[in-house]
């Protein structure tokens, strides 16, 4: 998978391939307990044998073969590690972008919902004032009558 493909997946899908190599690394783990168990099996059958030499040819396939897949596992591992961590930290990367421009949105629609409120409420005001004003000047001219 190229960085351009590691790029444009979503969190996600790296939860899911992070997910998945925790798999693979249990498989693994599962397949060198198992060969860890035939190794043991193969020990009793070595010292059953007789003799070291002969049990040692008879291992050293077993050995080679087991090795090389720990190496394989190991390898894969890191190399899917190494690209998990480049999309983990460009994830958090756009989450921080998308984050502070939140925070950007929400302070200037507070901000102009505060500046609506304030003009709401001086043309309140001046209302009221307007009202009481008009309601002083009709009591004048009723006390006049």
């Amino acid at each position: 998978m190229t960085d351009k493909e590691l790029r444009k997946l979503s969190r996600t899908e790296l939860v899911e391939i992070i997910y998945e190599l925790q798999k693979q690394n249990e498989s693994g783990a599962e397949e060198i307990k198992q060969l860890r168990m035939q190794l043991e099996d193969r020990t009793v059958a070595a010292e059953s044998a007789g003799s070291i030499a002969e049990a040692a040819l008879k291992l050293n396939g077993v050995f080679e073969a087991a090795q090389k897949a720990a190496d394989q596992y190991v390898a894969s591992v890191c190399a899917s590690y190494g690209e998990i961590e480049l999309r983990t930290a460009e994830a958090n990367r756009e989450c921080e972008q998308i984050i502070s421009r939140a925070h950007e949105e929400a302070e200037r629609i507070i901000g102009d919902a505060n500046r609506q409120a304030e003009q709401k409420w001086v043309q309140f005001n001046q209302k009221v004032e307007s009202l009481l004003s008009a309601r002083a000047e009709l009591r004048e001219m009723l006390k006049k009558d």
